[in-house]
């Protein structure tokens, strides 16, 4: 059984336009080969676009995790983010909570850019999420993003939220 676990980075970015935008994603991720996970899941980033499924990979380097994530928004536009940690041993909680990010069009044009951290209160589900037969978070987001993408193929049901649910400014401080 190949290694799995899934994994949610919040934070703030700023668009090109000059705004900060609320930026989250919570992905699966599963090793295929030495180094190299695919990953899926989903992302918001209101009001680019609101729990979007989106796939991609988070390749292990030397000296860095590198996740590549691509999604669709609101709008029907191929966004695709990018997002590096760079592990040190100098500052080992640091550089393993916190990465910068960049949402670019297909075009390959800078949409917002900021920090990503991960949350220090997440650390207890996310290990669990590594135990061999744990695989319930696995389930409940795959099952999150099939329903995410029936809607972006039949529309919003009446009455649904438009906005990112728990998105608040707590994922700012979260981290240390």
């Amino acid at each position: 059984m190949p290694i799995s676990f899934v994994e949610t980075m919040r934070g703030w970015l700023r668009g090109a336009d000059g705004p900060e935008i609320p930026v989250s994603f919570e992905l699966v991720a599963v090793n295929r080969r030495r180094g190299r996970f695919d990953v899926r899941g989903l992302v918001s980033a209101p009001p680019l676009a609101y729990e979007a499924p989106a796939r991609g990979t988070l390749d292990l380097g030397l000296g860095s995790l590198a996740y590549h994530l691509e999604f669709e928004g609101r709008d029907g536009t191929k966004l695709h983010l990018d997002a590096t940690k760079h592990p040190t041993v100098l500052a080992p909680l640091r550089s393993m909570t916190r990465m910068q990010a960049e949402i670019h069009d297909g075009a390959g044009g800078l949409v917002a850019s900021g920090e990503m951290r991960f949350a220090l209160r997440d650390l207890p589900a996310f290990l669990a999420t590594w135990l061999p037969g744990a695989r319930h978070a696995h389930h409940h987001l795959d099952s999150r993003r099939r329903g995410a993408e029936r809607r972006a193929l039949t529309g919003p049901d009446e009455g649904e939220a438009s906005g990112l649910e728990g998105s608040d400014r707590t994922a700012r401080g979260t981290a240390t």
